[in-house]
């Protein structure tokens, strides 16, 4: 029984580093600190603040996805449509 507790503890630890789908939660939307390279951290509408790849173009970005700006900056991110 123990090792699923630490297998567990693993996965979670894993998820979590890898921020999931969206690439993790972040303190300063502008900030590339704490985020992945190639990401920013960006303001999700609704949602606070997460890591998301940047682009330039909307090509850059997956289907279900918008390239918009990042507050308070020149730089846009991939971010839910």
């Amino acid at each position: 029984m123990r090792w699923c507790v630490g297998l567990f503890s693993v996965v979670i630890l894993i998820a979590v580093a890898c921020g999931g789908g969206g690439g993790g939660s972040c303190g300063t939307p502008g900030s590339t600190n704490g985020c992945s390279s190639g990401d920013i951290c960006s303001n999700l509408s609704g949602d606070g603040n997460e890591c998301r790849r940047i682009c330039t173009i909307q090509a850059d970005c997956p289907a279900d996805q918008s390239c918009d700006g990042v507050a308070n900056t020149t730089v846009k991110s991939c971010q839910p449509k």
